[in-house]
């Protein structure tokens, strides 16, 4: 007879109550998911294995998961992966988790895209990979330069590149935001800059979720000036882009006018802001009018 109190199901009841005290959003749901990481079983599978009895050691690591999980520590990191795109990828604490929204962010820059044959494409800040690769899934002719500043980053990076089977179009440079586009010999003048960069307010960090303020700074923060790297990327856009290229950037509702008006004082042009499910602006679509 199994031991009940070591069960699935009872695991996952004692799991999800601890996490709705602790005020995780979605208690059973991330309580099933870390038993799927133990146990190597789906969800659908929790429910016909929920009188199977864990072994000591998964029963020790669920455990131990569910009390980091209980301290806030964003899940995708305890499981070491998240689906973006379609797409599996691998995450631990030196990237950016992937969020749905920036799903915005891809389809523009594809939409736009698509049928040229040979784009070429810079994710600026590209963390984890997942915008460079899904562009380059998208898109089987384009070839994708990443800049990363974090080293461990840019190692996450280069192995979801390679997992996904685009790391011979994908390449990683070492760096900070554009920089290493300009030490680097590009196969030629970029057609689209694409960039999901930091744009939190330094002062508005401790307002934010716990699993957030666990993520790199260096990806969330941007400082007393929410702006700043959005100055950066949009001065060094017009040095990189073919005539007619565009900059397509992820943004906090709210910024898009401040962030047009940068963009304008640089020979850029805002054509375009793209709204989330909620009705929030998340996208803006610049255009540069003529190359330096």
């Amino acid at each position: 007879m199994a031991n009940t109190s070591r069960t699935v199901e009872h695991e996952l009841r004692v799991a999800a109550a601890e996490l709705q005290v602790a005020g995780v959003d979605t208690p059973r749901l991330d309580a099933e998911l870390l038993m799927c990481h133990v146990t190597g079983l789906t969800r659908t599978q929790l429910i016909t294995h929920g009188n199977v009895e864990l072994s000591d050691a998964q029963a020790r690591h669920f455990r131990e998961l569910v009390g980091k999980r209980r301290e806030r520590h964003p899940l995708p990191y305890l499981i070491g992966k998240w689906e973006f795109w379609g797409m599996e990828f691998e995450v631990n604490p030196s990237v950016l988790i992937p969020r749905p929204e920036t799903e915005i962010l891809v389809e523009s820059c594809v939409e736009w895209l698509r049928g040229r044959p040979f784009p070429i494409v810079t994710d600026i800040g590209t963390g984890s990979g997942a915008i460079a690769v899904a562009v380059a899934r998208e898109l089987p002719g384009a070839k994708v330069y990443a800049t990363e500043i974090s080293e461990a980053a840019v190692k996450t990076a280069v192995r979801n590149a390679e997992r996904h089977g685009v790391g011979d179009r994908v390449k990683v440079l070492v760096g900070d935001l554009a920089g290493p586009l300009f030490d680097e010999r590009l196969e030629g003048r970029l057609d689209a800059v694409v960039s999901n960069p930091p744009y939190i307010a330094g002062a508005d960090e401790e307002s934010l979720q716990p699993e957030v303020r666990r993520e790199p700074k260096l990806a969330t923060l941007a400082g007393a000036d929410r702006l700043v790297f959005y100055r950066r990327i949009l001065a060094a856009a017009p040095r990189l882009l073919v005539p007619r290229g565009r900059v397509f950037l992820e943004i906090d509702p709210g910024l898009a006018a401040p962030i047009g008006e940068v963009g304008r004082s640089q020979g850029l042009k805002l054509i375009e802001t793209r709204r989330d499910l909620a009705g929030l602006e998340r996208v803006v679509v610049l255009e540069c009018e003529s190359s330096k």
